[in-house]
């Protein structure tokens, strides 16, 4: 089977001690099921060898969980060199917020330390000055929450059944869509 093939090369390419392994795709020909299965025991080969791996992968999901330090590659270039929940809550560029999980963006301003976009405010971050005009917010879908309103500014149009949640698609005043996930119950 194919996760017996992927488990034998693993044990052809350690057998000689090396220090650092390049391993390019190697779980894209597995179903889903037993990829999970040959990822975790992979890992645990890697970290009882004390084996560094260098891993290619253009599966999100895939290099979230095998990877330490990631390094989001855009045009042959490093956009961003950092462990995976640096890379998805702070993204360096746009292009990596892009890339890496869903992400919506809404145009923004800075006033009286405040962040205020059509979706509402928050505190500024740490070094962005009062009096700052068009910049972008990322917003991911689980930094939103849906609440029924009476004035209706929002607007639902897409629903998209996950599993054990949903992904909203909704407009915004402006025309904007955004992503929002709520809890399947």
């Amino acid at each position: 089977s194919g996760g017996e093939q992927q488990r034998v090369a693993l044990a052809r390419a350690l057998a000689p001690n090396p220090r650092v392994l390049l391993l390019d795709e190697p779980f894209s020909n597995l179903d889903a099921t037993l990829r999970l299965q040959v990822q975790r025991e992979t890992l645990d080969i890697l970290k009882r060898s004390a084996t560094t791996a260098i891993f290619v992968t253009h599966s999100q999901e895939e290099a979230m969980v095998m990877g330490d330090v990631l390094a989001i590659m855009n045009k042959g270039m490093v956009e961003q060199i950092d462990p995976p929940a640096k890379i998805y809550h702070f993204p360096r560029s746009r292009f990596v917020a892009d890339f890496v999980g869903v992400s919506s963006f809404v145009r923004a301003y800075v006033s009286g330390g405040m962040v205020i976009s059509e979706i509402g405010s928050l505190n500024s971050p740490k070094g962005i000055r009062s009096g700052r005009d068009n910049i972008e917010i990322m917003i991911r879908p689980t930094q939103v929450s849906l609440r029924p309103s009476d004035s209706g500014q929002f607007k639902i149009v897409k629903k998209t059944f996950q599993g054990s949640f949903y992904i909203y698609d909704v407009v915004l005043p402006s025309g904007n869509v955004i992503k929002c996930s709520e809890t399947y119950v």
